[in-house]
């Protein structure tokens, strides 16, 4: 994998990847082969650095269904400050 790949960095914060991956399996983003491949990789990486070492087939699925979610929309947002 190139080392100038970008990657979905949003579907594992705020330690919900299962949800996401759900939705966008629900969603028919993912194929099933491919939520059960990319779910197994995450539960089996320790540190955020060996989740950057996935498969690239698995980066590309994963990072078009990010698109499809866009799922950087809340990055996007400016920040909400209380009263």
């Amino acid at each position: 994998m190139a080392d100038n790949a970008v990657h979905p960095a949003p579907l594992l914060l705020e330690g919900a990847p299962v949800k996401t991956l759900d939705e966008m399996l629900s969603r028919r983003l993912l194929s099933h082969e491919q939520y059960q491949a990319i779910g197994a990789y995450i539960a089996q990486a320790r540190t955020p650095e060996a989740i950057m070492g996935m498969p690239e087939p698995l980066w590309r699925a994963l990072s078009l269904a990010s698109v499809l979610m866009n799922v950087d929309a809340d990055l996007l947002q400016p920040p909400l400050f209380e009263a």
